[in-house]
């Protein structure tokens, strides 16, 4: 028979009774020690105050009798869960519960339903694997201590994590170059984490999912020169007209911010408000600088990229530190569903904003960061942020960008910081205790669930739904089949924002920082590119055309 190191058997009663060996820890040390590891004084290491105490959770202590078997029952050590304290209910290792653990939603067409797009999800897959994680230069966690969001549901917390970073910046990069910046925001609440994973721009480059890879691939190096390609990148923007509204955003004043603290934060997304009577509504987020916004001049820029290439890091983390808080506005826009249904867009197209005209800005709150990083690595590098992870009161929309991302993002984490990623403290919901059948893994750095039931169901008390837990419903028509979204109305947007947001002087800087880039292409590309731009406003197009001309002659250094 197996006998456990350090523990003797005894047949009593005809029953097999463990006794501890000369030298072990006594029963009592033994519950002890797990009251000390799981109850009323359990400390969990994580984000800590201001002051850099760790946080302490009050939890009760579960009184536990010592285990004692029948040879006749001595299966499995579920056994002394089904008659211990009551199931706890299942979450996500992000800590939300979860109303049903199987169940899928899908739209039932007579009944027949079809697995699509499987290289699709494979490309996302292996994207995930090939590249080094994107929004890599710049990374900057920092503690916010004022979130103040005017909603009863989900409850916030006060303490968040930031992430301002280059979406395409490779580690050693400038912190000046022409690119969009990451905005991402953890908050930390009593209801789990919630992740707000966005841009410095309310757009993007595409709303198709799976022409993200794709679309990276233009961003990084050419696999053969192992130079940037100005030919990749303007040939797959006008492949794709969808992308201009975003390219003019990043080739105006606003696509060189004067640092992190000067800019603009969006979660670009739709997603879905829901109040506790179930009522849904469709939503974005934005968080507007209470520093203004300023941008940097291209000769600023190139100076700066060589004089301190750290300048917007410096800058910011020398703020905080002189007591300089950096704050943002927290606003909503609310679109109901009957609004949407009728909208004059896709209102779930990454590639458009909202009219705020038509859908105002709704203060919520307010963001101040008032902490750098204590230890880099464990900030910094360690941070993961998702939009999958979210919070009671918010929910997914049917955003196909957003789709595609509550994939994608926690795949490329797996393979950047292991399976364990979530329980590092940087990720974990340290404000409250996760239960789920999430065990083993490389670097598991807790309990490993301390023998509890390992699976769903099971009648041991493992954990279980929360019936409350349920998404919010809502109804879908038509046909489903595989539709390209190239020339879904791209042009209008963009044509607005040159013809009613830029002034003259800023529609002449754009067309220069454009054509600037553009030279470096081949005659065919520039010819595409200026079609494109001439069905935004023929005059854009022939400001373009007339700056590439005057490029050519002028002396080259």
């Amino acid at each position: 028979m197996y006998k456990p190191s350090g523990y003797s058997l005894a047949l009593t009663n005809n029953k097999l009774i463990f006794k501890l060996s000369s030298g072990q820890k006594s029963q009592q040390q033994i519950l002890e020690e797990r009251a000390q590891r799981f109850g009323t004084k359990r400390t969990h290491s994580g984000i800590g105050d201001t002051s850099s105490k760790r946080i302490r959770i009050e939890e009760p202590i579960i009184e536990e009798e010592f285990r004692v078997y029948n040879p006749d029952d001595f299966v499995s050590d579920a056994h002394f869960y089904r008659n211990s304290s009551p199931p706890n209910l299942i979450q996500t290792s992000s800590k939300l519960w979860l109303g049903a653990v199987y169940s899928v939603k899908i739209l039932f067409l007579k009944l027949h339903i079809k697995l699509t797009s499987h290289n699709a999800v494979l490309s996302q897959g292996l994207y995930a694997q090939v590249y080094m994680p994107i929004n890599k230069k710049g990374e900057k966690p920092l503690l916010l201590s004022d979130v103040y969001l005017q909603r009863s549901s989900p409850s916030f917390s006060s303490q968040a994590s930031k992430s301002l970073s280059l979406k395409r910046g490779e580690r050693g990069s400038a912190d000046t170059v022409r690119d969009p910046r990451g905005f991402a925001i953890k908050f930390y609440t009593e209801e789990g984490n919630w992740d707000l994973v966005g841009n410095n721009t309310p757009i993007f480059f595409i709303r198709d999912p799976f022409l993200f890879p794709n679309f990276i691939h233009t961003q990084k190096r050419n696999p053969v020169t192992h130079l940037k390609d100005p030919e990749m990148v303007w040939d797959f923007w006008s492949l794709r007209p969808e992308s201009l509204h975003q390219v003019m955003f990043l080739f105006s004043d606003r696509g060189i911010p004067d640092g992190f603290r000067h800019m603009n934060g969006y979660g670009s997304h739709t997603f879905k408000l829901v109040n506790k009577e179930g009522k849904a509504v469709y939503c974005k987020f934005h968080a507007k600088t209470s520093q203004g916004i300023k941008n940097l001049s291209v000769e600023k820029a190139q100076q700066l990229a060589s004089e301190d290439p750290d300048y917007g890091l410096r800058d910011l983390y020398n703020s905080i530190e002189n007591g300089q808080f950096p704050q943002w506005d927290f606003f909503v826009q609310i679109m109901s569903f009957e609004e949407a249904e009728n909208f004059k867009w896709n209102p779930f197209d990454l590639t458009k904003i909202w009219p705020h005209k038509e859908f105002p800005l709704i203060p919520v709150g307010r963001i101040v960061l008032n902490r750098n990083p204590k230890n880099y690595f464990a900030e910094v590098e360690q941070a993961a942020f998702a939009p999958s992870r979210i919070v009671p009161g918010i929910e997914f929309s049917p955003d196909k960008m957003l789709q595609g991302r509550l994939f994608s993002y926690p795949d490329t984490q797996f393979h950047r910081l292991g399976p364990n990623f979530m329980k590092l403290p940087i990720n974990c919901p340290f404000r409250t205790r996760v239960r789920n059948t999430q065990i083993d893994g490389w670097h598991c750095s807790d309990e490993n669930r301390d023998g509890a039931p390992v699976y769903h169901p099971t009648s041991f008390n493992g954990p279980t739904e929360l019936a409350t837990a349920q998404e919010s419903i809502w109804s879908m028509t038509g046909e489903v089949n595989r539709y390209n979204t190239k020339d879904d109305l791209n042009y209008d947007q963009p044509a607005s924002f040159w013809e009613k947001v830029l002034d003259e002087e800023h529609r002449k800087r754009l067309t220069r920082n454009i054509a600037a880039s553009l030279g470096q292409t081949s005659l065919k590309t520039q010819e595409r590119v200026i079609q494109e731009f001439s069905k935004v406003n023929e005059e854009l197009g022939k400001m373009i055309q007339k700056e590439l001309s005057a490029n050519k002659e002028r002396p080259h250094l």
